[in-house]
C-alpha cells in the first residue's frame, strides 16, 4: 500500500510538472505574440502618420495656392476700382460689375 501511495504521489508531481511546463510555454507564446502585435501597430502608426503628414502638406498648398489668387483678384479689383474713380469710365465700371459677378 505504501508503494501504491508513492507511485500515485510520484504521478501527481509528474502531472503537475507537466502542467506548469504547459503552462510557462502558454506564457512565453502570449508574450511573443503580443511582441509581434506591438511592433505590427507601431509600423502601422508610422505608415498612417506618413500619410497624415502628406495629407497636411496637400492641404498647406492648396491653402496657399488659393490664398494666392485670392490676393491676386483683390490686386485687380484694387486697379479696377482705381481706375473707376480716377476716369470714371464706363469700361471700368463694367469691368468692376462683371469682376464681382
Amino acid at each position: 500500500m505504501r508503494k501504491g501511495c508513492e507511485e500515485a504521489k510520484a504521478e501527481r508531481e509528474r502531472r503537475s510538472e507537466a502542467l506548469l511546463k504547459q503552462t510557462e510555454q502558454e506564457r512565453e507564446k502570449v508574450v511573443s505574440e503580443c511582441r509581434e502585435l506591438r511592433a505590427f501597430l507601431e509600423e502601422k502608426e508610422q505608415v498612417l502618420l506618413g500619410r497624415l503628414e502628406q495629407l497636411q502638406r496637400e492641404v498647406t498648398r492648396r491653402r496657399d495656392e488659393a490664398l494666392e489668387r485670392l490676393l491676386d483678384q483683390m490686386a485687380q479689383l484694387d486697379k479696377l476700382l482705381q481706375q473707376s474713380q480716377d476716369g470714371g469710365t464706363a469700361a471700368a465700371d463694367s469691368a468692376v460689375t462683371a469682376f464681382c459677378l
